[in-house]
């Protein structure tokens, strides 16, 4: 079941973490229930993560004050009824001096506590490989526009948008254009400015066609806005004469080749997001099969690696195009750049990991990251990667 209480979580996302610059930044991660009498014990699971998280800021020397200060954001969550009625299956928060940021995820989070130089983000991420996209729910009576990760979808709100929400709105527009001696418009590549022409009649006909792109054109113009500069999949949903007027209409390039048929007023974002996932997932999961097959074929050419201090060293130069890291895999210890030495000795409280340092270069580097299965890795290693160079 789809939920419209969650947190997309994309590289912006990540990579605003990231650029967080504060020490010490807290992260905590705890597992949380959607429903029923467990949601209560959310709170008093909370309640001793964050004094958890206290007593490894007092033991790092911070005195009370201090602590409170990092501490306020994560702890005003514990009285916020409202906040814990919409949970999903796991929470994210990211607390330092100044800064705050709650996630509700649908992903399975193991309840603990990291406090280091910078925020630990590692669990976060195998929300990136999938990405996010967008459902149009379209008809001639009704408009709605979605976001939808593989875990959950949300409706946008449009109604601070510019645009026509039925067929109805837009030949009065029309008629008010025609009387008061406005110009059309042109919208959407299949814009034109002057008079639609009518040939035929009935659901489907000519004439319908017709009124149907010039709505389109004002729809299309509508959620460009809402649109503008994304290169997501958007999936539309209508019955299926309209599919082919919506693509005469739209300039969006990213719609994706098979949609929903079916009147879309009948389906619940649920339901829309239910048949939209099989349509985007092979999108989504081309970049990581690419990477996996090709593999080989960089290692080959010295391009490829899945050695730790390789990965590492090419991730702080900067040259790691593609990141794989192995679900559940952690890699504890220190890493000298300068010295080009790592030193893996499992012990969380003397190091960091040495995975999330990993993935956290090759984020602000600009390369992709993904969270591997471990019978998908191209090696039996933790941590393999693609270099640009």
């Amino acid at each position: 079941m789809a939920e419209s209480h969650f947190d997309p979580i994309d590289y912006d996302t990540i990579r605003g973490l990231l650029e967080y610059e504060g020490d010490p930044a807290v992260s905590i991660f705890m597992p949380t229930h959607r429903r029923g009498p467990e949601t209560e014990l959310d709170t008093v699971q909370l309640k001793n993560l964050l004094a958890d998280a206290a007593t490894i800021l007092e033991n790092r020397g911070l005195r009370r004050p201090a602590i409170e200060s990092i501490m306020e954001g994560p702890s005003s969550l514990l009285d916020d009824r409202l906040f814990w009625q919409h949970q999903l299956d796991g929470l994210a928060l990211f607390s330092g001096d100044g800064f705050f940021q709650s996630y509700r995820v649908p992903l399975q989070l193991a309840a603990h506590v990291y406090v280091n130089r910078s925020f630990h983000t590692k669990p976060l991420l195998p929300a990136l490989g999938r990405g996010h996209f967008y459902v149009l729910a379209l008809s001639l009576g009704s408009v709605r526009l979605m976001r939808g990760t593989k875990y959950g979808i949300e409706e946008i709100d449009l109604s601070e948008i510019e645009m026509p929400f039925s067929l109805d709105d837009t030949l009065r527009f029309d008629e008010f254009d025609s009387r008061g001696g406005l110009q059309n418009r042109p919208a959407g590549k299949g814009g034109a400015g002057g008079r639609l022409q009518f040939h035929g009649h009935g659901p489907g006909g000519e004439d319908t066609k017709a009124e149907a792109l010039r709505h389109f054109q004002g729809v299309s113009a509508g959620i460009g806005e809402v649109l503008r500069g994304e290169k997501a999949p958007l999936v539309v949903a209508a019955v299926d004469y309209l599919h082919p007027i919506f693509r005469q209409a739209t300039d969006y390039q990213h719609v994706t080749g098979h949609g929903i048929d079916g009147n879309p007023d009948r389906l619940s974002a649920a339901d829309l997001h239910e048949r939209a996932w099989p349509i985007v997932e092979p999108l989504f999961d081309s970049g990581l099969r690419e990477a996996i097959e090709n593999y080989g074929t960089y290692q080959a050419q010295d391009r490829g690696s899945c050695t730790g201090t390789e990965v590492l060293t090419a991730a702080f130069q900067g040259r790691v195009d593609v990141l794989l890291l192995r679900a559940g895999a952690s890699m504890w210890g220190t890493y000298d750049f300068a010295e080009d030495h790592l030193d893996v000795h499992g012990d969380e409280a003397k190091g960091e990991d040495l995975l999330d340092l990993a993935a956290r270069q090759t984020v602000l580097g600009g390369g992709r990251v993904y969270v591997v299965e471990p019978e998908r890795m191209p090696c039996p290693s933790e941590v393999a990667a693609l270099f640009r160079y």
